[in-house]
């Protein structure tokens, strides 16, 4: 539930759509976070009350998948304009997912301040 997480995914799929380098494939790398995404809105789905432990380690972990993504696309080959091109759907694929996601973060802050974790959300 860490907001700084989720921007961070925002710009990681923006580093992602720039022909930029890349590593095996982006289309994998963006398959690694949207699946990382969905296991971060599943913690969130989840989040009743009480404490926020098990979001807020998805969120470390979606950030560490970020993290680790950008730098792949950063060491890998240029990517060509075609190549950035084909990416666009993917990418907005991801922008949509994480748009939701970020909605439902915000449903639960009332619940995880409550809670007293809303110190831990950065």
């Amino acid at each position: 539930m860490k907001f700084s997480g989720l921007f961070t995914l925002a710009l990681a799929t923006a580093a992602i759509a720039t022909p930029a380098k890349r590593a095996d494939s982006a289309a994998d790398i963006i398959d690694n976070i949207s699946a990382e995404v969905d296991k971060f809105d599943a913690a969130v789905s989840a989040y009743k009350g009480g404490p926020a432990d098990k979001t807020l380690a998805a969120s470390d972990e979606l950030i560490k998948v970020i993290k680790s993504s950008v730098e792949q696309v950063n060491s890998g080959p240029d990517l060509s304009n075609s190549d950035a091109l084909a990416l666009t759907s993917p990418v907005q694929d991801l922008t949509d997912k994480v748009e939701g996601v970020v909605e439902k973060v915000i449903s639960a802050k009332s619940e995880v301040v409550k809670a007293g974790d809303g110190g831990k959300v950065k």
